[in-house]
Formats: structure tokens, C-alpha cells, sequence
């Protein structure tokens, strides 16, 4: 019970990519890249 209660504690609390924006940028740059290989 207090296994599952850490794991939803920790889901409650998504990674936030917002406050991250160094992160941010890298996942619009594989975007781009992921759609520009697409297209």
C-alpha cells in the first residue's frame, strides 16, 4: 500500500517540460526534425 502510494504521489506530479526550458527546446528541435524527415 505504501509502494503505490509513493507511485501515485510521484504521477500526481507530471514532469513539467514547462519549467524546464533548456529541455523544452530540445524536444521542439527533435519535432522539427521528426516532421521535416516526414514531409
Amino acid at each position: 500500500m505504501a509502494k503505490r502510494k509513493s507511485n501515485t504521489k510521484r504521477f500526481s506530479q507530471p514532469i513539467t517540460i514547462e519549467n524546464d526550458p533548456k529541455k523544452m527546446k530540445r524536444i521542439k528541435t527533435n519535432l522539427d526534425k521528426l516532421i521535416r524527415e516526414k514531409s
